[in-house]
């Protein structure tokens, strides 16, 4: 959930898709997953296109109010209880708890 507590509009732009594919604008195809525990980095999964599946084409989130987000990820080892959620310009969000 992205909320947005300011007294504009908050435009996703480019500002949270992979840099290195494009077609990313207003995509959180940037967004991944780190597994400390094997050492591993869990990349938002895409489509034979290279399209992310997550979140696409966000419209400007209005002020004062919020967005639902999402993104695909392959899963990890049955063993992986928690993992830090990357999201392009916020802070890591370390040691979030996974169902299976």
């Amino acid at each position: 959930m992205l909320i947005n507590n300011s007294k504009s509009a908050f435009n996703l732009g480019a500002n949270f898709g992979e840099s290195s594919v494009g077609g990313e604008y207003r995509s959180i195809g940037g967004t991944n997953l780190h597994d400390a525990a094997n050492k591993r980095k869990y990349f938002t999964q895409r489509d034979a296109d290279g399209t992310c599946l997550c979140s696409r084409a966000v419209p400007d989130i209005d002020p004062q109010s919020q967005a639902t987000l999402w993104a695909k990820f392959p899963a990890p080892p049955p063993d992986v209880r928690a993992m830090t959620v990357v999201i392009p310009h916020f802070v890591p969000m370390e040691n979030i708890p996974i169902g299976q």
